[in-house]
């Protein structure tokens, strides 16, 4: 698959080039005349040459060289035009990325740069913007052109973001099952709320203390006719519907779903040295810096220069809102994600729960509500109660994680494939401070699932 993305963005540098071109300099310079010469590193290292000068010696430092986009077969493999070697596999360490930075960095009127809050001359602009640009172009073809053939393949993209493919034997499912027990809560929000664990099937209740809301069953509970233990009912209530045979019951209700397992989304190790959302904010970073150089350079907004970057930008920046499998299969898991519970907590009120309908939709095999009602025996009389749920309409589930033979509330404890998956997309999905990226278009954070959409 090609990308035509990076193809177009190619060709917007190339007409900025051939249209734009490079300022004229005072060929009678010393600089300029090692700068004809490819002596590089003199000039960049000659604090007497203007930043300009030594900012195109940067650049050449870094490979790039002018002459070589003017060559016909130029977008056929940017790679070979960017002079980056077939060796060349790792954008971090590889020496023409600090030659790129050393380029902005003299040119550049951002915090830091040589022209910080000041205006810049049209050539330092100029060599800011190519720098930019070559250097975004560099580091998307470093770190997803594998087998340096220029050009990006589907299969290259699911190394680089370590997608183990459907197919593979170790995918596995995402096995989700419903336990025998539910949550109920009586008086929520008044303060004096209660909170049992009860499963009709068997006619058993617990009432939670501590912690409240986990979802777990204890290994001693009671009948649900235990006033004194459940507490669910009265004993008053209780011999009043031992007369009528029958009884109702108002709460907030949540199934109790299990994490059996889940897919095993990811292959042992990317095949780049970035983190795939490391590579997207570096993109959202330089595609900025190259419009503020447009708007400097005086490009109109509605130029098919402006236009070409901003679909660009667009694309990597996008909402997550295409249709794909892959997307597909990590959006089920994300929407556990979001809501579970990392490590042990002391109440589990606001985590751990999600509508049942998104659990289920999450789920590889059916999954079903626990039934509601159930018969007891209270004095010989047999009592059908049956629980109402206030939250009918959009049923809550509580999730529980498999480990080994039981079920603990938080994932980092849970089986291997659980805690795998969860936690890889977890960092996959998270900035610097450890909060979780948005997903929105536009806002200049580039999401897991943004990547994912990226055409």
């Amino acid at each position: 698959m090609k990308l035509d993305w990076k193809k177009s963005l190619g060709l917007v540098f190339l007409f900025f080039l051939l249209f734009n071109g490079c300022q004229s300099v005072d060929e009678k310079t010393d600089c300029v005349y090692y700068l004809n010469q490819k002596d590089y590193s003199r000039v960049a290292a000659d604090t007497s040459c203007s930043t300009y000068e030594r900012a195109s010696a940067e650049v050449g430092l870094a490979g790039f060289q002018f002459s070589s986009f003017l060559d016909g077969d130029a977008s056929e493999n940017f790679r070979q035009a960017l002079g980056i070697s077939s060796s060349v596999t790792a954008w971090t360490t590889w020496a023409g990325k600090t030659h790129y930075e050393n380029a902005m960095k003299l040119s550049g009127d951002s915090t830091g740069d040589t022209y910080e809050g000041q205006t810049r001359l049209k050539e330092d602009v100029e060599i800011h913007y190519f720098s930019t640009l070559g250097a975004i172009m560099a580091l998307t073809y470093i770190e997803m052109d594998a087998n340096s053939d220029g050009d990006v393949s589907e299969t290259e993209i699911q190394s680089f973001t370590g997608i183990r493919a459907s197919n593979d034997a170790s995918y596995g499912t995402n096995k989700i099952q419903s336990a025998e027990w539910f949550e109920f809560v009586t008086d929520k929000g008044s303060g004096s709320e209660k909170v049992f664990v009860l499963n009709t099937t068997t006619g058993k209740c617990a009432l939670k203390t501590t912690p409240k809301y986990d979802g777990l069953w204890p290994a001693t509970s009671y009948d649900l006719t235990d006033t004194a233990n459940c507490g669910v009912v009265d004993s008053t209530t209780l011999a009043a519907w031992a007369v009528a045979g029958e009884g109702t019951i108002g709460g907030q209700c949540a199934a109790i779903m299990k994490i059996e397992e889940l897919q095993n989304l990811f292959l042992p190790s990317s095949g780049g040295s970035l983190s795939v959302l490391d590579l997207t904010q570096y993109f959202v970073t330089y595609v900025s810096s190259i419009d503020h150089d447009m708007v400097d350079l005086g490009i109109p907004e509605d130029s098919d220069l402006r236009k070409g970057l901003s679909e660009f930008s667009a694309n990597i920046d996008n909402g997550a809102t295409c249709s794909n499998d892959t997307l597909t299969e990590v959006d089920q898991i994300f929407s556990i994600l979001e809501v579970a519970a990392v490590n042990s907590a002391t109440d589990y009120e606001n985590i751990n729960v999600l509508p049942f309908s998104t659990i289920s939709s999450a789920s590889d095999t059916a999954v079903a509500l626990t039934d509601f009602a159930t018969v007891i025996e209270t004095g010989g009389n047999p009592v059908t109660v049956t629980f109402t749920c206030n939250n009918s309409a959009n049923m809550s589930a509580r999730m529980i994680f498999k480990q080994a033979a039981t079920y603990i509330p938080y994932y980092s404890g849970a089986d291997a494939n659980i805690n795998d998956t969860f936690s890889s997309l977890n960092v996959l999905n998270s900035d610097a401070a450890g909060s979780v990226k948005p997903t929105s278009a536009g806002d200049k954070i580039v999401s897991f699932k943004e990547l994912l959409c990226m055409e």
